[in-house]
This record gives C-alpha cells, sequence and structure tokens, in this order.
C-alpha cells in the first residue's frame, strides 16, 4: 500500500503550511492516490476474472482477448483525471 507512505511525506512537506492548506494538500494527494488506483485497473483489469467466466460461458475467451480494447479509455481516463487533479480546486 503505497497511500499511507505518500499521505505521511506530504504532510511532512507541508508542515509549515495552514491547517487549510494542509488539509487540502492532504485531500489532493489523497485524491490523486484513488484515481491512479482506479487508472490501473484499466491496464490490469483483474475484475474480468470475474466477468469472463460468465459472459464468455460457452466460448473460448480469455482476458488477453480484451486487454488491446483497455488502451483508449486508459488513455482517455488518463488525460481527464490529470487535468481534473491539476486544474479541479477542491
Amino acid at each position: 500500500m503505497i497511500g499511507p507512505s505518500v499521505i505521511e511525506a506530504v504532510q511532512n512537506i507541508a508542515v509549515r503550511a495552514s491547517p487549510e492548506e494542509m488539509t487540502a494538500i492532504t485531500a489532493r494527494a489523497s485524491l490523486s492516490i484513488a484515481y491512479g488506483e482506479s487508472l490501473t485497473n484499466l491496464l490490469q483489469p483483474f475484475y474480468l476474472l470475474l466477468v469472463l467466466p460468465v459472459m464468455g460461458a460457452g466460448i473460448k475467451i480469455q482476458a488477453r482477448d480484451v486487454m488491446g480494447y483497455l488502451v483508449v479509455p486508459f488513455m482517455l481516463y488518463f488525460i481527464i483525471q490529470s487535468l481534473m487533479v491539476i486544474f479541479v480546486p477542491l
């Protein structure tokens, strides 16, 4: 788990910040971690291990058959999330 160590590092960096700034910085870091975790699910879709046997009943389909289709949503989602983390105020 990388979240607790990143939050601790952010809080150590922003020691001299006001409480409001500390809260904003910590919130932005925690949202960035959450966005990154959800984004990696498009690269390594472990949820497909549960979905494929049900939806692919009777046909021969594997996770590698759908991995290529997730590249475009990954790129779009990455751009949108990056812009949100940078430009959307908390």
